[in-house]
């Protein structure tokens, strides 16, 4: 009797492990999963593709046409040359990175702008400042 007891906790041991297994081999961690399905390709950084849509999403709020005071001061980012005349790259890298950790972290009114924006904006200054 004892003999049919040990056999049974075995089986049912067994049949547990197995279930356990079959149902955490089902899941799996892959990059696109983990990475909401988005990687972020900073190879070949375009101003118009890549630099534009982010600034539109986080800058134009406040630095556009349309929001620049009576005197003219403040940075204009609305088109490229406007960029280039407002700021050069170092600064917006510097701006957007948190870098001197103080008055000028960009943007003023939010969080810090995600990891990939931030990659896509140091690259493309890496990349020459295109206007591709």
């Amino acid at each position: 009797m004892r003999f049919n007891m040990l056999k049974k906790i075995h089986l049912v041991a067994a049949v547990l492990f197995i279930s356990c297994s079959f149902f955490y081999s089902c899941y799996y961690d892959n990059a696109e999963f983990l990475l909401s399905e988005t990687i972020c390709d900073t190879t070949a950084v375009s101003f118009s593709a890549d630099i534009v849509p982010i600034l539109q999403t986080y800058c134009y709020k406040c630095h556009s046409i349309e929001m620049a005071d009576d005197q003219g001061e403040g940075y204009i980012l609305e088109t490229y040359a406007l960029l280039m005349e407002s700021t050069n790259g170092e600064t917006l890298v510097d701006v957007v990175d948190w870098i001197d950790g103080g008055a000028n972290n960009m943007p003023k009114s939010g969080s810090q702008l995600p990891a990939c924006e931030r990659a896509l904006i140091r690259n493309w200054v890496a990349q020459g400042e295109l206007d591709n």
